[in-house]
Order: structure tokens, then sequence, then C-alpha cells
């Protein structure tokens, strides 16, 4: 069977006006996928310019990939947990240089990572910030505050604060219920103060 002929013509029209991938126009057409990417590359077609910045290997350029793969690559293993439940990059930080511009005059330091002030809010000039790591932990949604007698902190926090083993609060709450480590918490802080 004859290949059909693709013309620069066609291909600039489905795949750079119509958006369609290499596997779309080669179910279409019949010509294997690796053979269109032959021809867009003889007839210098391609859907995005890449614009250099010499910033590929800085620390904010590994950070604004992992932020755009996370909330953008359904394929990405951590998706679900960003893109997969809404979390998106603003338009704004599409580029790089954009992003890279904010960090480094927002407080960026290497060693530091991007945190999300809302953890249900898009990756944004006004809802993110740069922390250590051990503060990052404790930005999640499966953090759970707990307040006793009027004084709130996260269940690692009250850890550190009365001299526990980790996790103990956690196991509290699993074993006996809040109540209990409610009245526990106020126990240990009598010992510590």
């Amino acid at each position: 069977m004859r290949e059909p002929e693709l013309t620069k013509a066609y291909l600039e029209e489905h795949y750079l006006r119509l958006g369609k991938t290499r596997y779309q126009i080669s179910e279409e057409t019949g010509v294997t996928p690796v053979r269109i990417g032959v021809l867009l590359q003889q007839f210098d077609i391609h859907r995005y310019t890449v614009q250099r910045h010499g910033l590929v290997n800085h620390p904010l350029n590994v950070m604004w990939c992992g932020m755009k793969e996370r909330c953008q690559n359904p394929n990405a293993e951590n998706f679900k947990w960003y893109g997969g439940r809404g979390i998106t990059v603003c338009s704004e930080w599409q580029e790089f240089k954009p992003f890279y511009d904010w960090a480094t005059s927002n407080g960026w330091e290497n060693g530091l990572t991007i945190d999300r002030i809302d953890v249900n809010k898009p990756y944004s000039p006004d809802n993110c910030r740069f922390v250590p790591l051990k503060k990052q932990f404790r930005n999640r949604r499966s953090n759970v505050a707990i307040t006793v007698d009027g004084e709130t902190h996260l269940q690692c926090e009250w850890e550190e604060i009365l001299g526990l083993r980790k996790k103990i609060i956690s196991k509290w709450k699993y074993v006996h219920g809040l109540d209990y480590t409610v009245d526990r918490i106020r126990e240990e802080k009598k010992h510590v103060a």
C-alpha cells in the first residue's frame, strides 16, 4: 500500500492549527508516528518554541519543572494529589523566567522549598512562599491540629512542646479517641510547666 503524501501545508494545518498529535495524524492517515516526526523535522515544523534562559541546571528550574509536572502531567506519580484534585499553576508561571524573577525577589534561598499557603489553592505569587522542608511537611491536608485549653498545635508540634516521642499522639488518638488525647495532652502540659 502506498503511503499518503503528507505535505507541509497538511502537517501545519493538522499539527499546528488543529493541535493534533503525531498519533492522531497517524490514525487518520495510516502513516507511522515516527515517519510523521521525521517529516515534521524535515519541514521545520515545531509546535513549541523554547526560549533559552540559561538556567536549566538552576535549583529553581528543577523546582518549577516539578511543580508543573505534578499539576499538569496525568502520568506523574503524584498527579492525583495535585492536578488530579484541581491544583494548578497560574498562567503567569507557565514560563520559567517570571517564576524565577518572583522567587529570587520573594525570599528563595538554596535549600528552601516552595509551599502553598492554602493547600487547596493554586501555585501562584499570592499563595506561595519559601520555607524549610520541615515546615512544608507541616502544611499538609493530612495534618491534624488539636486544641487544648485554647492552645492549638499540630500533633507533631505538641510532641515537640511536651518532649514526647514522635507519633505517640497519633497513636493515642487512634487507640483511645480525641477526648482521651486532649485529656492526656492536658496532663502532659502540667508536667512540663
